[in-house]
């Protein structure tokens, strides 16, 4: 099981899925179900690494995200001609956006066993 392979028991597991119905219902009704789920998965998977928590908020944020645009589109017409083009953009915008971040956060982290400060002065 999931939390069996994350370190956590079948108590962890309850208490982060609770947590993410509650995050799912109060997304639906006024959005931001992820200031519930992160910090339920960061409580319950404490020795796990944030990223993979955030990525494992993020999964489910595009599945969910993805079941609302289908259903979404089964009442209103979208206009997907100029929308398609609008969401490449974006994409590619974001693409950029987290290379130049991942890129200036390695450029600015101290070499290893170092003990200096985790942002150079003057940054």
């Amino acid at each position: 099981m999931a939390a069996i392979a994350l370190g956590g028991s079948l108590a962890t597991l309850a208490f982060v899925l609770g947590a993410a119905f509650l995050a799912g219902f109060v997304d639906s009704i006024v959005g931001g179900g992820g200031l519930i789920q992160v910090p339920a998965l960061l409580a319950g998977y404490p020795t796990t690494a944030p990223q993979q928590l955030l990525g494992t908020n993020k999964l489910g944020s595009i599945c969910g995200t993805t079941s609302a645009v289908f259903r979404y589109a089964r009442f209103v017409q979208i206009p997907w001609a100029s929308l398609l083009p609008a969401a490449a953009a974006a994409f590619g915008a974001a693409l950029i956006g987290a290379g130049r971040t991942a890129e200036g956060w390695a450029a600015r982290r101290p070499p290893r066993g170092s003990r200096g400060p985790a942002w150079p002065a003057g940054r």
